[in-house]
């Protein structure tokens, strides 16, 4: 697999372009990205190796899914059930109408997906009286318990979800928000621990199982967010440092016009130190940040000769993804190019294919702005 990425990034020329590489919680593609990213990196160019953090998301609800099994499997009886009985269908229609509740049809769910099953539960939630009423004709019913720890995990789930859209965009720094965002749904899962019906202790323990791990590959988008950099700890930003400092060049000695006396030297702080071999570094750290709503490029874009020397430093962190998500789309579509009716195309073909379609995609949406 690595091999394969080489030879790819080698065939476009961009192999001196990569700045991060990301992939599922499959093993052998996290092993993969490694190899790969080691590969590429050099002394003044890391190459960063990432988690699909999405992914991860889905681990944590998915250890919630696993306590509500009973209520779950239920509802996807339910499902499977109407779906295969258009006269079902139909009278559960007719059901919602009369209880003037919201019918929408039921869906299947995926199980690498977590927001599939969140959504089945959230549209079968809306029919629950007009469901009760079909219990004999569905030959299954929820109890009263069971239908209000669905209700409970919906709402604890919402702000995942909110997390997991946020975090699968591919048109805005979304790593650089992945720490904060960690942190604020661990807190979120202990302050609701009262629900302990909805498997939110498993949760809250696979969440912070891969915590750590979020957060050290966010620190550094983290550090050249503009919107995040005032929001990092002492300890994080020192951390910061450490890995970017040996990635810049040091103020040539020559610039320095006062010469520091032994003594003078010896009471000077790191702090002094540090200022005087990288002053722009310094004052970027001192310079005042933007809000959260602003956009953290746009913010690099007019402050770029202020900081020539970090701007593509903060330009490489700031475009790394924090999901797979862009990519697996790109697979989807090049699914519903190639299929079963149409499966021998050349590969030249295919590819031709997939570009015009990018760029048609590019274009309408450009358009729409």
């Amino acid at each position: 697999m690595s091999a394969q990425l080489l030879a790819v990034f080698a065939d476009f020329g961009i192999k001196d372009k990569v700045a991060a590489l990301v992939s599922d919680n499959a093993g052998n593609a996290n092993l993969s990205i490694r190899l790969t990213a080691h590969a590429l990196a050099t002394p003044t160019r890391p190459v960063v190796a990432l988690r699909c953090i999405p992914h991860i998301l889905n681990l944590v609800v998915r250890a919630g899914f696993e306590v509500l099994t009973g209520p779950l499997q239920k509802l996807k009886f339910m499902v499977s059930k109407l779906r295969s009985s258009p006269k079902d269908l139909a009278t559960l229609q007719s059901y919602c109408e009369g209880n003037e509740e919201t019918y929408n049809k039921p869906q299947t769910d995926t199980e690498t997906r977590w927001n599939s099953t969140y959504a089945l539960i959230k549209s079968m939630i809306s029919m629950e009286k007009s469901l009760f009423q079909m219990r004999d004709k569905l030959d299954l019913s929820l109890s009263d318990s069971e239908w209000h720890a669905l209700k409970d995990l919906v709402t604890l789930l919402k702000p995942f979800l909110e997390a997991t859209n946020i975090l699968s965009g591919s048109k805005y720094c979304s790593l650089s928000q992945a720490g904060f965002i960690s942190d604020i749904l661990c807190d979120h899962l202990r302050d609701n621990l009262q629900m302990k019906h909805v498997g939110i202790e498993s949760m809250l323990e696979k969440l912070e199982t891969y915590q750590n791990s979020i957060k050290d590959q966010a620190l550094l988008p983290s550090f050249f967010d503009p919107r995040c950099y005032g929001k990092l700890s002492n300890n994080q930003v020192k951390l910061s440092l450490k890995s970017i400092t040996p990635l810049l060049k040091k103020e040539d000695p020559k610039r320095v016009q006062k010469e520091v006396s032994f003594f003078e030297k010896a009471f000077q702080d790191d702090d002094t130190t540090f200022s005087k071999e990288y002053p722009e570094l310094q004052a970027y750290m001192n310079s005042p940040k933007c809000r959260w709503e602003d956009d953290p490029l746009d913010w690099w874009a007019r402050n770029e000769k202020a900081f020539p020397n970090i701007a593509q430093l903060a330009r490489n962190y700031l475009a790394m993804l924090a999901s797979t998500v862009p990519s697996e789309q790109a697979f989807s579509a090049a699914g519903n190019t190639v299929t079963d009716h149409r499966n021998r195309l050349a590969s030249n073909t295919i590819e031709s294919l997939m570009v015009t379609q990018g760029r048609l995609r590019f274009l309408r949406e450009r358009k729409t702005e």
